[in-house]
């Protein structure tokens, strides 16, 4: 009888321990192969416009949230020459959300804010623009402001994606974004 116990215990806590893998996020950048431009970061995909098999493989992945950073010019082109993005993604179960970024006077803490007001940890998000470089942008600033990231941890994840800074190639150097 006394042997019953701790193994019952000890079974238990395998099955727990078992059950909170399923929880655990991978904490590194997984580029998906099959389409052009898109990436993974924990319960962030981020992407250039996606195509409809994209939102469709993206919808069987868990995605609940889809944000759009390009500006509406931008998708009223897309529209007319392809498909209606925001009906798309309301046709397959997932809610549709814009916020348009154009030019510099786009990326302000204003639109940061509305990204972190529509996110949360129970969702699975895709922030895309046209060509990935603005959602990966939104996406550093994001893990800075919101989930207590450094800048260095931040720079490091948009790097395994879109972000670069030109001046490190244009001059052949390598630019320190170590904070101080």
């Amino acid at each position: 009888m006394k042997t019953t116990i701790p193994i019952a215990i000890l079974s238990s806590l395998l099955c727990f321990s078992l059950a909170a893998q399923d929880e655990v996020i991978a904490d590194e950048v997984e580029t998906i192969e099959d389409f052009y431009n898109l990436y993974s970061y924990q319960r962030y995909y981020i992407a250039g416009q996606p195509s409809l098999d994209e939102l469709k493989w993206l919808a069987s992945q868990g995605v609940t949230k889809v944000i759009n950073l390009r500006t509406e010019s931008e998708n009223e082109d897309f529209t007319s020459s392809s498909f209606n993005e925001s009906a798309i993604v309301e046709e397959l179960g997932m809610e549709y959300h814009s916020i348009p970024v154009s030019g510099r006077s786009g990326y302000n803490p204003e639109n940061l804010g509305r990204l972190g007001e529509l996110t949360n940890d129970d969702d699975i998000v895709l922030i895309h623009c046209a060509g990935a470089g603005r959602a990966t942008s939104y996406l550093m600033a994001y893990l800075v402001r919101f989930k207590g990231y450094t800048l260095d941890k931040a720079v490091d994840v948009g790097q395994e994606m879109t972000f670069f800074l030109s001046l490190e190639n244009l001059l052949d150097i390598e630019i320190s974004m170590h904070e101080k």
